[in-house]
C-alpha cells in the first residue's frame, strides 16, 4: 500500500521536516494550508500525504472501523506501516534525518502519528502533536494518555514529548483553540 502526498517544499535547503496527517474522511488538501501557517518562512519542508483508504461515507481515511472510536487492527497496521515506510523514504528524499521531524495529525491521523513517531530502529522524531483518542480493536494492552492518541504497546512507540525539541526548531507546537486556528 503506497501513499501519495502533497509536497510544499522549503525556501532554500531544508532545515526539517513538517508533517501533518489528517483526520477521517479528509483528504492530503485538508491540513496543507496548515503548512504555511505553522512554517511561514518554510525552512521546512512540508508535507501533507492522504490516507489510503476510500470508505464510506467518502474521503479518505487511515484505517476502517472497527466499533465506534476504534480503529480496525487489519486496516490501521496496514495503514501505519505504509505510513512509516512514506516517511523514512520522504526524509531519505529531502535529506532530513528524523530528529529535525515535527510531526501533527487529526482525528485518524493523530492516531498514526502517534503510532509512526520513530520507534527503536530510529533516531527521535524533533515533536508530534495529535488530536485523537482511540487504539485498534483488539490491540493488545492499548495505552491512552487521556486525550492522546492511544496505539498498542507492540507498535514500539516511544513516550512522545510534543514540543519539547520542537520549539527549538522555530516551530509553535501549542494547541491552539478552534477560533485561533481560524484567525491564523
Amino acid at each position: 500500500m503506497a501513499l501519495t502526498a502533497r509536497v510544499r517544499p522549503a525556501a532554500g535547503e531544508p532545515e526539517g521536516a513538517l508533517v501533518l496527517f489528517h483526520g477521517r474522511g479528509a483528504d492530503e488538501n485538508d491540513l496543507f494550508p496548515l503548512l504555511d501557517a505553522l512554517d511561514p518562512e518554510r525552512r521546512f519542508v512540508g508535507a501533507t500525504p492522504r490516507g489510503p483508504l476510500s470508505l464510506p461515507p467518502g474521503g479518505a481515511h487511515w484505517y476502517a472501523l472497527g466499533g465506534i472510536g476504534t480503529p480496525e487492527a487489519t486496516t490501521f497496521y496496514a495503514s501505519y506501516g505504509a505510513a512509516a515506510e512514506w516517511l523514512d523514504g520522504f526524509l531519505a528524499e529531502h535529506g532530513v534525518v528524523h530528529d529535525r521531524l515535527v510531526l501533527g495529525g487529526f482525528s485518524q491521523g493523530g492516531v498514526i502519528v502517534a503510532a509512526a513517531a520513530p520507534g527503536r530502529d530510529r533516531t527521535r522524531h524533533a515533536g508530534s502533536g495529535d488530536r485523537s483518542r482511540v487504539g485498534p480493536a483488539g490491540a493488545r494492552g492499548a495505552r491512552g494518555r487521556g486525550r492522546r492518541g492511544a496505539v498498542p504497546r507492540d507498535a514500539d512507540v516511544p513516550p512522545a514529548r510534543p514540543g519539547v525539541r520542537a520549539r527549538g526548531l522555530g516551530v509553535d507546537p501549542a494547541h491552539h483553540s478552534a477560533a485561533r486556528m481560524k484567525a491564523a
